[in-house]
């Protein structure tokens, strides 16, 4: 039996944090995989090799890992491996047919799964034998460990029938959701009549998997699951590209007509070639659809200038970006 163990009770305010709030709190930290997977945390391996046992552990005992319960509310456990290393059997081999096992850490907990009891423990799953074997389901609360193909007629397990499935636990990017636009060419912006307005358009620039993103157009869309009060940023450069003053304003627009902020540009440089950096942000709450978009507006006439993406280009590089702060 693997004990089961939560990160340490926390103490607010002189109250006590109860393990069931802990497990909740664990799901928003942490995504489910082995600590230390590197220093072979949980690692299967073949037992002797001649016989029909695999064994489990680094070989030093606590090692941990993130299971996530399947059940509403149920939050994600941190089980301890308290031995150095488990050996468990696996079923005899079907005289016909190869079968896949599943080597797993599961969690019962009575409370969500009614199965009178509340431990993990490391355990098999036997496959069905077939001449086209599948992998069997994964129970409710498991984290998967290994897959074992038990050939036909065998009566020894070896490592090469062991095929690792273990994945190191990640922290819950969600938490830290963030996006990032670039301007990857220089835009200009000709000469026009005062008050004209332009979109600035974007690019894309090495956002994670956790983000989101406008693709090379003006406007971002809020994807469900990404909500909350996000920090947005605008940082730049401009540079006046004509015999005239560089007068501007940037303006940001949340869901099409709701102007959040607005940034001007001074009015009054006397070098005609002026480059102007700018740097400003904002705080605004976003919700699934939302959408967010920089607007270039003229404040005067005959105005003539771009946005730079490097230092190649006189500037470094203008960027849209938004980091949530709070859910």
């Amino acid at each position: 039996m693997v004990a089961t163990a939560t990160l340490l009770t926390r103490d607010i305010q002189g109250e006590s944090l109860n393990a069931a709030t802990d497990r909740l709190v664990n799901e928003l930290a942490f995504n489910e995989g082995v600590v230390d997977k590197a220093g072979n945390s949980f690692q299967v391996l073949q037992n002797l090799g001649t016989d029909m046992n695999v064994k489990i552990g680094s070989g030093t005992a606590f090692d941990r890992a993130v299971v996530k319960g399947d059940l509403a509310g149920q939050g994600s456990f941190i089980p301890e491996h308290q031995n150095a290393t488990q050996v468990i059997a696996v079923a005899a081999s079907d005289p016909t047919n190869n079968r896949i096992d599943l080597v797993i850490l599961r969690v019962y907990d009575d409370t969500f799964d009614s199965s009178t009891d509340d431990f993990s423990d490391l355990e098999l799953v036997t496959g069905t034998p077939s001449g086209s074997p599948v992998v069997p389901a994964l129970p409710s609360t498991a984290l998967l460990l290994a897959e074992i193909l038990v050939v036909a007629a065998v009566t020894q397990i070896v490592n090469g029938d062991i095929t690792d499935k273990r994945l190191d636990y990640t922290l819950v990017q969600g938490l830290f959701a963030g996006w990032q636009l670039e301007k990857n060419v220089d835009v200009l912006y000709d000469t026009g009549a005062a008050g004209l307005e332009t979109d600035v358009a974007w690019e894309v620039e090495d956002l994670d998997s956790h983000g989101f993103h406008s693709g090379s157009s003006a406007v971002i869309t809020v994807p469900a699951g990404l909500e909350g009060f996000y920090q947005v940023h605008f940082v730049g450069m401009a540079k006046s590209t004509a015999a005239d003053q560089l007068a501007s304003q940037f303006i940001l627009v949340h869901n099409s007509t709701n102007v959040v902020a607005t940034f001007h540009e001074p009015s009054d440089l006397s070098n005609l070639q002026a480059t102007m950096n700018h740097t400003i942000s904002w705080i605004v709450k976003l919700v699934a659809t939302d959408t967010l978009k920089i607007i270039n507006k003229r404040l005067s006439t005959d105005e003539d200038f771009s946005l730079f993406e490097d230092a190649a280009s006189q500037g470094p590089v203008t960027y849209f970006s938004g980091h949530r702060i709070a859910r």
